[in-house]
Formats: structure tokens, C-alpha cells, sequence
């Protein structure tokens, strides 16, 4: 059975790390960044803080943006759709052959979603090919949000989710029964919050994944932990779980963290984003 393979990571690409070494400039960063994912193989990239020109906040990262598409197109992935967030972009990236099973793109608040067709059974192992199916081709919509910051943002957190949601409902109002769903991004929860992403038949991947898997728990828990991670120095260190994947009529069967370790070439404390990312192989 083919997999589809969705990594998710808030790239902070408005800034460096104050740890960074000398020389180290926002373009360094991102190149280092995408060619890192190389080595994760992922299908799709749900980004968040993704420098884009047409944001008039940020007219200095139009050459950013030129050259960072360009590097991703390089590596396989086209730049497919962006939604404004309160800090840079939101952006799902696609490689072939999910590119060309693209039906639409769309966006809602801080997020950006993707429908793809899925292949059949009978052509490649994937998908159902029953007689329900032939009336109304499987698909499964991809989502890539970054939901408002700060402990006082929970109503409005909720609030982004449950239009998010019904955004993809509406854009699947024919075949929403066989539309598989996976939103995945910054989520900036915490975790009295769980709640407001795990209902209406949308499961949160880390709980399921954990439930299966209890030895990788302590692996997966946190993607923001300043207590090592020194990006902002004039931050103060807490761990929290912002990041997320959450999914519907889908199943995460694998997840891992990465981005979680310093890189190799410098010192212990420099990071390549904020955030730590997750990759996570869905079988629908």
C-alpha cells in the first residue's frame, strides 16, 4: 500500500535563533532547513511562518520567498497555496504524485487546505474501489493552520478550528462522508484546550499514536521546549505540545519529532526554528 507522508513544522522564517553562529542569515536558515526535510521524504509540507511577498508586512522577504520556492521546487515541492496567520504564512508545499491528484485549494482564516484524489485499489493499492467509492471517489484534504498565540487566545483558537473545519465540510458537501481530513500545524494550544480539537470525529494523532505506542510518549510530548531550545535568549523556558496533527477517517501509523536536536555543525544550543516539527505517515 502506498504511503502519504505529511510533515508539519513552524519554521519561524521571519528570524534566526540569538543562538545562531556567526554569519547565520534567514536565507542560510531556510536552505538549511528545506534541505534537512529532504531527508524525511514527506509528500506534503504543512509550514507555518513561511515568508511570502505579497504580505505587505514583510516587503523585504519578497527575494526570500523567490529563493526559497525556488530551492523547494528544486527538491521536489511546489509551493501550492498560503493563508495569513498573525506571524507570517501558512503554506502547504506538494510533491508528484500527489500534485497531479490536486482537486483544490482553499483557505479559511489562518489556514490553508489542499483536497487530493485518492488512487484506487485496483490501480495502485490505495483507496477503496467499491461500488459506494466509484459514485464518490475517495480524497483526503490536508490542512496547514496557525491558530492565534497566547494563553488568552483559547476561545479564539476555537474558534479558528471549528471555521477551518466546516471550510473543508462545505468544500466537500457532495462526498464529505469519504473525504479523509488531516489538519496539521502550530496549534498554540495547551493542553486544557484538547478538547476543542478532538471532537466531531476528529481525532488528535498524539493521543491515538501514544495510546499504541507508550514507550514513544516521552518523545513526542513536547515541540516547544525553551528550557534547552535558548532561540529567543530573552525568553523564559517551558515546555508545552503547540504543535499538532489531528485527523479524520484517517490513521497516523507512524509519528516522530524532528528538529528537536541542535545542529550537527554548530553549537549545542543553536536550533534551526523555535518549534520543533512532526512527520507522521497516514493511512486512510
Amino acid at each position: 500500500m502506498p504511503r502519504l507522508r505529511i510533515l508539519t513544522w513552524n519554521i519561524s522564517g521571519l528570524d534566526i535563533s540569538d543562538a545562531s553562529p556567526p554569519g547565520e542569515t534567514i536565507a542560510t536558515k531556510l536552505e538549511r532547513l528545506a534541505f534537512g526535510m529532504l531527508d524525511h521524504d514527506a509528500d506534503i509540507l504543512c509550514l507555518q511562518e513561511f515568508p511570502v511577498p505579497s504580505d505587505s508586512r514583510m516587503p523585504a522577504h519578497q527575494k526570500t520567498f523567490e529563493s526559497l520556492s525556488k530551492l523547494f521546487r528544486e527538491l521536489g515541492w511546489e509551493f501550492v497555496n498560503s493563508a495569513p496567520s498573525h506571524c507570517g504564512w501558512s503554506c502547504i508545499l506538494v510533491k508528484q504524485p500527489w500534485l497531479e491528484r490536486l482537486e483544490l485549494a482553499s483557505t479559511a482564516g489562518p489556514a490553508v487546505f489542499a483536497t487530493f484524489k485518492v488512487p484506487r485499489d485496483d490501480a495502485s493499492g490505495f483507496g477503496s474501489s467499491d461500488d459506494n467509492a466509484a459514485s464518490s471517489p475517495p480524497t483526503i484534504t490536508v490542512a496547514s493552520c496557525h491558530l492565534a498565540p497566547f494563553k488568552t487566545g483559547t476561545s479564539q483558537r476555537s474558534a479558528q478550528f471549528q471555521a477551518l473545519a466546516q471550510a473543508i465540510k462545505a468544500s466537500q458537501s457532495t462526498r464529505s462522508a469519504t473525504n479523509s481530513i488531516v489538519i496539521a500545524g502550530d496549534f498554540n494550544a495547551r493542553e486544557n484546550e484538547n478538547e476543542h480539537f478532538a471532537h466531531d470525529g476528529y481525532v488528535d494523532a498524539f493521543s491515538a499514536y501514544c495510546l499504541l505506542n507508550p514507550k514513544e510518549r516521552s518523545q513526542l510530548q513536547f515541540t516547544w521546549d525553551s528550557t534547552k531550545n535558548k532561540y529567543h535568549a530573552d525568553g523564559f523556558g517551558f515546555t508545552c505540545r503547540f504543535d499538532r496533527i489531528v485527523t479524520k477517517r484517517a490513521k497516523v501509523t507512524s509519528l516522530k519529532m524532528i528538529g528537536n536536536s541542535p545542529c550537527v555543525e554548530a553549537d549545542s544550543s543553536f536550533y534551526l526554528s523555535d518549534h520543533f516539527g512532526l512527520v507522521a505517515e497516514v493511512q486512510l
